[in-house]
């Protein structure tokens, strides 16, 4: 019982950490969501053993408690990203001196790292967005590129891929790929763009950033050697700048 115990306290702790992070100024919104995936982990984990050593053998009983127990971890990890989604929503700041945010699309966010697009949920104007589909009619180069983002941890990136998505196949000669994960923990916010080797671009990615940059986003590119042979380039959609 001791490792019952013990557990509840490290998930008790690990949620009361979390929270606590989200009252620092600015709030450390990466830590949160470690604390919380941890506290999911831990709960999954003491479940896991007390039902197999602690309990007689009973296939049946052991089976469904864990089953029942990974539920409440996957809900209750699906609530605590969301939540914390919505603080760091409500945390976004413009920078200094320009109208809006550094996730609205176009001229304003030319002083953010990444290129991000519209506040929560985000999206590009409709204006924009017609200027880019035009833009990528005209594209002759051949390519395949992915769209990846998360489903898990941030609300509004489903939408805003699909969108995304959208414009890039107005290229008559692109592939386009979705891509969904559950959560993945990203060195960066907004959105970047992934190439075997950024020093060495492939034409597709270089129109792909040539295009955005001409409608004032500063889409940046970065080097993943894993990227698979075949695929030119990763449009990766993370979570909101703050």
């Amino acid at each position: 019982m001791w490792l019952w115990g013990s557990g509840w306290t490290a998930i008790i702790a690990l949620v009361g950490a979390g929270l606590n992070t989200l009252s620092f100024s600015p709030p450390d919104f990466l830590l949160a969501r470690t604390c919380f995936i941890l506290a999911a982990v831990v709960l999954m984990g003491i479940t896991t053993v007390w039902l197999w050593k602690i309990w007689p053998p009973n296939n049946k009983v052991q089976i469904a408690g864990a089953i029942v127990s990974y539920l409440l971890a996957i809900v209750w990890l699906n609530g605590s990203m969301i939540y914390v989604s919505h603080r760091q929503a409500e945390a976004q700041t413009p920078p200094g001196g320009v109208r809006g945010n550094c996730n609205v699309f176009g001229n304003n966010n030319i002083n953010c790292s990444t290129f991000n697009l519209a506040p929560l949920p985000r999206a590009i104007p409709l204006a924009e967005a017609a200027g880019l589909s035009t833009a990528f009619a005209r594209v002759s180069t051949i390519g395949t590129i992915k769209v990846q983002t998360d489903l898990m941890s941030c609300p509004d990136c489903d939408g805003f891929a699909k969108q995304i998505e959208g414009i890039l196949r107005s290229a008559p000669h692109f592939t386009i790929i979705p891509v969904r994960n559950g959560i993945t923990m990203l060195p960066f916010k907004g959105v970047m763009l992934a190439v075997k080797n950024k020093d060495a671009l492939p034409e597709s990615a270089k129109a792909i950033i040539e295009i955005f940059h001409s409608v004032g986003s500063n889409l940046q590119a970065f080097s993943d050697e894993q990227i698979e042979n075949g695929v030119d380039a990763i449009l990766v959609i993370a979570q909101p700048l703050t």
